[in-house]
């Protein structure tokens, strides 16, 4: 008795995913706009930095949670030269001397590679070949898209990036970092703007 076939056979549509999957490739960072605080965050720490003031004596840094997001200009400050310490801008009212900011000429970032770190990673690649030779099959079974592969890869590596920015890389945060956080010890997590940053997005090679 002769056997009809009656299946479907998908091969022009893998051939074309395959072909697309082949054109493309995914991008995995922070998202920060070009000169924003973020993005200046993202770059020093990944790669160190000394920063030292552009059109100023000192650099001053935020001592309470109301300067972060302002300008020393925005208070009504006093410059205090301690002989033995760090100068520092103070509200002063009255016999109350309260510290807004640190006044330093420079400071230093130490490098601490949170995506050059995670892309290094055997445990990273495993993970990354886990999720594509799932998605390949996927593909030819024609229940994914090169697109929903890749999405998937880019998913799976924004994961790992987030896990090692959590993982406190050394060096360990400085006495001064370490009060400015408010006791926590973590590296690269503060307020958390630089973990929820990390994403990626797909593009054409």
């Amino acid at each position: 008795m002769p056997v009809k076939v009656t299946e479907k056979v998908f091969l022009p549509h893998i051939e074309r995913e395959l072909k697309a999957l082949l054109g493309k490739k995914v991008i995995v960072g922070p998202v920060a706009e070009n000169g924003s605080r973020l993005a200046a965050y993202a770059g020093a720490n990944e790669f160190g930095a000394e920063i030292t003031p552009k059109s100023s004596a000192f650099l001053a840094i935020p001592l309470r949670p109301e300067a972060k997001e302002r300008s020393p200009r925005d208070f009504n400050l006093t410059p205090i030269f301690p002989k033995n310490g760090t100068p520092y801008l103070a509200l002063i009212e009255g016999e109350n001397v309260t510290p807004y900011y640190l006044l330093k000429r420079k400071v230093i970032i130490p490098e601490r590679p949170y995506l050059r770190s995670t892309f290094d990673k055997a445990e990273t690649q495993d993970k990354l070949m886990k999720v594509l030779t799932d998605g390949i099959r996927r593909l030819i079974a024609g229940t994914m898209t090169a697109d929903d592969v890749m999405n998937a890869l880019g998913a799976s590596l924004a994961s790992s990036v987030k896990g090692q920015i959590a993982s406190n890389i050394g060096p360990a945060n400085s006495g001064l970092t370490m009060a400015l956080k408010q006791g926590k010890s973590t590296t690269l997590v503060d307020e958390g703007l630089l973990l929820k940053s990390i994403s990626w997005e797909v593009v054409n090679a």
